[in-house]
């Protein structure tokens, strides 16, 4: 199917207390993708019309969670898990799949969802089976809030995908720290121009960058139907 309808689905909303959830799929799933959304919020690019896609193409339900509780442009200060971030996964997301009746959830993570992506696999809910980090900005945000990065891995089970762009950092590139200390990783190098960025805000009429996002689709949606689906 198309990648590039360019809309923008808003999707059903859920509001679990003050965090306002962007739902893609029925209430209730056994299998559910989460979205973990770029620096610049849930509106950024295409990434509502992807987490529609995973619906669409998979049949899971996909949620967009507004971990920046709808700022305009990045927050500052920016969320970090010890603290709100957390307390959002446990207090409110968890239970709230749990009542969705999640047994088999994935997660994917642009740019700052990376973050997302590894913190909630790393986080013992038993029922994550893989996560996928694209331009993954987790090294950086990590350091800042002095999060120990090979700790958090140390505590990931499920299987993780890292699609890397030219800045990414060294451990989540191959032969790194993340696949020297998680059990199963995926890597994919992508070059200029299909930059940081690229996958939900790339420029889909160059050529190049169009085969670069429809590459790291097919590599979401195998991971997804190989971990979450089956």
């Amino acid at each position: 199917s198309e990648l590039w309808l360019n809309h923008t689905v808003p999707g059903e909303v859920d509001q679990l207390g003050d965090l306002t959830v962007f739902r893609y799929g029925p209430s209730t799933n056994d299998k559910w993708v989460i979205w973990g959304h770029d620096i610049y919020g849930v509106d950024s690019g295409r990434t509502k019309e992807y987490c529609e896609k995973m619906n669409t193409d998979l049949g899971v339900t996909c949620i967009l969670p507004d971990f920046f509780r709808g700022a305009e442009g990045k927050p500052d200060p920016i969320p970090v898990w010890d603290g709100q971030l957390s307390l959002d996964w446990e207090e409110r997301l968890v239970p709230y799949l749990e009542a969705g009746g999640a047994q088999s959830v994935g997660v994917v993570g642009t740019c700052f969802g990376s973050y997302i992506a590894i913190q909630t696999s790393a986080s013992g809910a038993s029922f994550m089976k893989g996560g996928v980090s694209i331009h993954p900005a987790h090294p950086g945000l990590m350091e800042s809030a002095s999060e120990d990065e090979a700790e958090t891995y140390a505590m990931i089970e499920s299987p993780q995908f890292f699609m890397d762009t030219p800045d990414s950092a060294e451990s989540v590139r191959k032969g790194g720290l993340a696949s020297t200390v998680i059990a199963t990783t995926y890597f994919d190098e992508f070059e200029d121009p299909c930059n940081h960025g690229f996958f939900n805000r790339g420029d889909l009429t160059d050529p190049a960058v169009e085969e670069c996002v429809s590459r790291a689709m097919d590599h979401l949606l195998e991971f997804m139907t190989d971990y979450v689906l089956n």
